[in-house]
């Protein structure tokens, strides 16, 4: 259908003039026209059924208005900073160059002065052997270990004076260095290590040193105090206190020391007779000498023979003979 069509068109547009009344018939022919039918008769109009009664409408509910809720604001945007107007920099005025410096000569190269360095060595040397000398010699350090002594630092000075023993061993300082550590261990109560430390003075002094008198009186008195009287009498006696200031008072003590060993004499002699006087005897030579050797010796014999005759049994005694009557 479509092609034919097509080709009418086609006829149509390419025909001659006459073409019109040849392509009508034409077409006439090809399509032919269908018959007129008329239309139906339209049924008669009938009248439309009654209306249903709707039911009464039940009353209205009243519905609550709702106050509509405002919508939020939009915030506002904070004010604009004010835009800073910025100037145009004015033009700098070009640099003046100053002109360049002038080459500095070069350095010489470091040479050592030999002189200076022969000064300050021998600076040096001369200054450690003014602190040896001076500072550092044992004269100074045995003055320094005095002030200890007097501040009663005991225990510091000892450890000075010792050291000065140990360094410079020999001289007059260390010497006396034993002699002053002799005094302090006295002071503390130590009499047999104050008789050790004088007796090393002794032997380390020269032989008319001034302090020798006085180290000898110190050790007999000392020698005295531990009830050491035999080596105290004989101290007491040397050539160098008598010919001291301290004579008067070591022949004191010589007396004193005899006069003890006299009581222990006379105890030796009660003891044959009377063990229990010896006993009393000894026991008060004890009293004022507890450490003497001999005192105590004769106090052990003297209850040895007082038990000895307690044990023996008493003799009887032959009864008197009655006088005759004339």
């Amino acid at each position: 259908m479509e092609d034919r069509v097509k080709n009418a068109a086609w006829v149509k547009e390419h025909a001659p003039a006459d073409a019109p009344s040849r392509i009508k018939e034409a077409i006439t022919e090809s399509f032919p026209q269908p018959k007129f039918v008329p239309p139906p008769a339209a049924p008669p109009v009938m009248a439309p059924p009654p209306a249903p009664v709707a039911p009464p409408a039940p009353a209205p509910v009243e519905i609550p208005v709702i106050a509509p809720v405002p919508a939020p604001k939009a915030a506002e945007p904070p004010p604009k900073a004010p835009v800073p107007v910025v100037k145009a920099p004015e033009p700098k005025p070009a640099p003046v160059l100053a002109p360049a410096p002038a080459a500095k000569p070069a350095k010489k190269p470091f040479v050592l002065n030999k002189t200076a360095v022969i000064i300050v060595c021998a600076g040096l040397a001369v200054a450690g052997i003014a602190y040896q000398l001076i500072l550092n010699s044992p004269k100074s350090r045995y003055a320094r270990a005095g002030q200890l002594v007097l501040k009663a630092r005991n225990t510091e000075a000892i450890s000075a004076y010792s050291r000065i023993i140990a360094q410079h061993p020999g001289s007059i300082e260390a010497a006396y260095s034993h002699y002053a550590i002799g005094d302090i261990k006295a002071l503390q109560g130590n009499p047999l290590e104050a008789i050790e430390q004088y007796e090393r003075y002794m032997v380390a002094a020269p032989d008319k040193d001034e302090k020798l008198a006085s180290a000898r009186f110190k050790v007999a008195e000392l020698e005295l105090k531990e009830d050491l009287l035999a080596d105290a009498e004989y101290l007491f006696q040397n050539a160098a206190i008598q010919a001291s200031d301290y004579a008067t008072r070591a022949a004191d003590r010589v007396a004193q020391i005899r006069a003890v060993k006299a009581r222990v004499a006379e105890a030796n002699k009660l003891m044959a007779r009377s063990p229990a006087k010896a006993v009393e005897a000894y026991t008060a030579v004890l009293a004022e000498h507890p450490k003497y050797a001999a005192a105590l010796a004769g106090l052990e014999k003297a209850r040895k023979a007082l038990a000895a005759a307690n044990a023996r049994p008493a003799r009887r005694r032959a009864p008197a003979a009655k006088p005759r009557r004339r």
